[in-house]
């Protein structure tokens, strides 16, 4: 980390902080969308099982 200069961590900083909240959105993304696939394939189990 030396050789970085303090504008120049502080700009790598801001890069990661980016980067991690993109990726916090994504994956509250895709906990949504899980739940949803989960949901309709335990309405359609229990369709499938009161026939």
């Amino acid at each position: 980390m030396d050789q970085y200069s303090t504008s120049e961590l502080r700009s790598q900083l801001k890069i990661v902080r980016r980067n991690m909240a993109n990726s916090k959105e994504m994956y509250d993304s895709f906990v949504e969308q899980e739940k949803l696939l989960q949901n309709e394939l335990n309405k359609r189990i229990a369709k499938a099982k009161n026939k």
